[in-house]
């Protein structure tokens, strides 16, 4: 590969990369933009710890089913249509000397009728970096095929790493670059020598293109990348100063951190002005995967506000640019049932279950909430236990709904406990409820 020196000073901090893979790199993250959007001004490149891979540290032992459930929350990927099979080669023979160059075989897809079948090699148990990596690889070529962004299979290699970097996960995936190591059992030793077929450079000038487009020159997660790739990082960082890449638009930058506004904003209960900060972002960005988080944000605070037949076109408008969009179905459903029109926004949330783009456990909340109110308490007590179980990062208002069902029940300290709940996660519904009943 032949690289050119941009910039007129040669010094040892210059970075090198071709035009060539330059405009690759800029134009593979504008097809990921395309289909996902601007990268979130507050995005991160997330490191392996409990707190990003919960169920993979739950038990004493990580697990190739407990990594995948993890990496699939994290690419928002159905586990459901993803299976695994190990398959076993010469590296698992035992106390019988080989040597093997070239690249082997460490993991493939196959795909068959919606399914995903994630085959690996069995040696890749004992080098725990690799394995994450190759699941890391598999699992983002499903979500790209996904979406219908693998066409080229030259450049598919390449195009995984640089949406790993996208996803958040690059950092993860540059981990396992490079591993050399050696083990013995007393006997016998074994050597690896692995070294992924992806250039420095390119790798450090897809996570620089990703700093720009979160507006971070020196972001920590850099410290989390290999000492050698922080350096390229910090090179092509000052590249980017003299040659600026044509996807930083100032614009949705500014469009990114009003969204991000308007959710701070959301999380100090502060309704209005979070509705304003997304409508003059909704006024400014051309970009459609933002405008439906936007439209979605705006219909949900507006629910928030207890404005629910204002939260509806904002919603049905989201729907209109994306018929699959789960998050705006399910809560144009939940605005119906508040609306008193329960069979409409039971049919809605029952669609937003079959789609990729929603969360169940809210789901299962606002169907309780319709059974609720058609009266059948069985039905709805079921439902919100269904919530809960499918509760991941906690639901809104679901303790506080819950509450006034146990109410309605007539278990009065049992609808406490939960009503405190609510008014411990700051909800102003519950304290106000609180409030009101000289609890």
């Amino acid at each position: 590969m032949i690289f050119s020196l941009f910039g007129k000073k040669k010094t040892k901090s210059a970075f090198h990369i071709s035009v060539e893979d330059k405009g690759w790199v800029e134009e593979s993250f504008e097809w990921l933009i395309q289909a996902f959007g601007y990268p979130y001004t507050h995005s991160q490149q997330i490191e392996f710890t409990k707190k990003h891979f919960p169920e993979s540290f739950k038990g004493n032992q990580i697990t190739i089913s407990l990594l995948i459930k993890d990496l699939c929350r994290l690419l928002l990927l159905n586990e459901g249509i993803i299976s695994v099979e190990i398959i076993k080669d010469i590296r698992d023979l035992n106390q019988v000397p080989h040597a093997m160059e070239g690249r082997l075989f460490d993991s493939d897809i196959e795909i068959a009728e919606g399914t995903y079948k994630i085959v690996l090699a069995n040696a890749l148990q004992q080098h725990p970096k690799l394995l994450l990596r190759c699941l890391l690889y598999e699992l983002i070529r499903i979500k790209l095929i996904e979406h219908l962004l693998l066409d080229d299979p030259v450049e598919v290699d390449h195009f995984v790493y640089l949406a790993a970097i996208y996803f958040g996960l690059g950092a993860l995936m540059a981990q396992g670059l490079v591993e050399v190591g050696r083990s013995t059992d007393g006997m016998m030793q074994t050597k690896w020598n692995y070294s992924a077929n992806m250039p420095n450079e390119v790798m450090a000038y897809g996570f620089a293109v990703f700093a720009k487009l979160i507006d971070q020159d020196k972001p920590g997660w850099v410290d989390a990348l290999p000492k050698e790739l922080q350096t390229e990082f910090e090179s092509a960082i000052h590249f980017l100063h003299d040659n600026p890449c044509r996807l930083v638009n100032a614009t949705e930058l500014k469009a990114n951190k009003l969204y991000q506004l308007a959710y701070d904003q959301y999380l100090s209960n502060d309704f209005k002005k979070a509705i304003a900060s997304l409508k003059e972002a909704l006024a400014i960005t051309k970009d459609v995967a933002l405008q439906l988080d936007v439209l979605n944000n705006l219909g949900y605070y507006h629910l928030r506000s207890k404005c629910y037949a204002e939260s509806v076109p904002f919603l049905q408008e989201a729907i209109q640019l994306d018929p699959t969009y789960g998050y705006a179905i399910d809560n144009l459903g939940y605005a119906f049932i508040k609306l008193g029109n329960l069979a409409e926004g039971k049919a809605l949330i029952e669609q937003a279950l079959q789609t990729e783009s929603n969360d169940h456990a809210y789901s299962y909340r606002n169907l309780a909430l319709y059974q609720q109110a058609m009266g059948n308490a069985s039905q709805a007590e079921l439902f919100f236990q269904k919530a809960f179980n499918a509760a991941t990062d906690g639901v809104d208002l679901l303790e506080y709904y819950y509450a006034i069902f146990l109410m309605e029940q007539g278990k009065k300290d049992e609808a406490l406990n939960y009503l405190n709940k609510a008014c411990e996660k700051g909800e102003p519904e519950a304290l106000e409820l609180k409030k009101r009943m000289n609890y």
